[in-house]
């Protein structure tokens, strides 16, 4: 398996990609209500995506319930 390349030969670099999903992440946390998502710990921040994904989840069930 071939390392991971962080040039931007192709288009893509790593890093970058994964700053842009977090600042989505981030945005998507904000339009939640929850503020300053940017500043949480891993930890914190992790547990509050779980409750939302597991809301969201639950609320795809609920939809598909009825």
């Amino acid at each position: 398996m071939k390392p991971v390349r962080f040039r931007i030969e192709n288009g893509t670099n790593v890093i970058i990609e994964n700053e842009k999903k977090f600042e989505k992440l981030c945005a998507s946390l904000s339009e939640a209500g929850m503020q300053d998502a940017r500043n949480l710990s891993m930890y914190d921040f992790r547990i509050r995506m779980e409750y939302f994904e597991d809301k969201a989840e639950n609320l795809k069930q609920k939809k598909n319930a009825d």
